[in-house]
């Protein structure tokens, strides 16, 4: 299981970072391990078996979700993974520049909104990154 954390942060260089930026920065980690994903799996997904997933997604209907990427697509926990290793090599790859604007906005906290979670009931938000 993917775990966004301090300890991530620390396994990419990226434990000296301000504390007003590290929630931040897995945010945006969540954020585009779900766009890869999701692109990933979508291309792979004729349109039929696309037009049943979005009915699971717009339902926040997780349980089905689960069922039907489980069923149409047995691998999709290793689509994540490997998703997620290349954008840690990407960061590993860019640590320096990340670090620079850490530091060069070090006194500015970062402002985000609350994640919204997209399996919870509408409206409901998540206070901690999570991927599966």
């Amino acid at each position: 299981m993917i775990k966004l954390d301090d300890a991530l942060l620390a396994e990419l260089g990226l434990d000296g970072i301000p504390e007003s930026h590290r929630r931040a920065v897995l945010q945006l980690i969540y954020e585009e391990l779900e766009i890869r994903t999701g692109y990933t799996l979508a291309t792979a997904m004729s349109d039929a078996q696309l037009t049943r997933f979005e009915v699971f997604i717009e339902a926040s209907d997780e349980g089905g979700a689960l069922a039907f990427l489980e069923a149409e697509f047995p691998d999709y926990r290793g689509v994540v993974n490997e998703q997620f290793e290349r954008m840690k090599e990407e960061i590993r790859a860019h640590l320096d520049d990340v670090l620079a604007l850490s530091e060069a906005y070090r006194d500015i906290p970062i402002a985000l909104p609350a994640l919204v979670d997209p399996w919870a009931p509408k409206g409901q938000v998540s206070e901690q990154p999570a991927a599966g």
